[in-house]
């Protein structure tokens, strides 16, 4: 009789325990799910520039950053010219909306599919 009694304790433990491992997960999935409605996925790509977890606004600044560092190599026979962002007359027309809109493209409650397939966000419209 006792030990139909402790193997039901046992039992009703072990339950216990699964319930509150499966409520953890879940809150950690909610709570990324919600992380991932203000920014991108992991493994995701806005014009090749990384914007893993990152927001609209971050990755903005990122392109902006590398397009300051842009520069064109010409080599002649004899002579060689390099020609910076500012010579080349480049300039990125990107605003805050083009990076919301590709955050809107995105449910964040599938973030766990972004672990297994990566995004990329490609505009012919950031850089002129």
């Amino acid at each position: 009789m006792k030990e139909q009694t402790k193997a039901k304790k046992i039992h009703f433990h072990m339950t216990k325990k699964a319930w509150i491992v499966l409520t953890a997960l879940f809150v950690v999935y909610i709570g990324m799910s919600l992380f991932f409605e203000k920014h991108f996925f992991f493994r995701s790509t806005v014009n090749g520039v990384n914007a893993s977890g990152a927001t609209a606004e971050k990755v903005m600044q990122e392109i902006e950053a590398q397009s300051k560092g842009y520069t064109l190599s010409i080599q002649e026979a004899k002579t060689k010219e390099k020609f910076s962002q500012k010579d080349l007359g480049i300039s990125v027309k990107s605003k805050q909306e083009d990076f919301d809109q590709y955050l809107g493209q995105q449910n964040g409650f599938l973030w766990l599919g972004s672990l297994f397939s990566p995004k990329k966000y490609e505009s012919k419209a950031l850089v002129s």
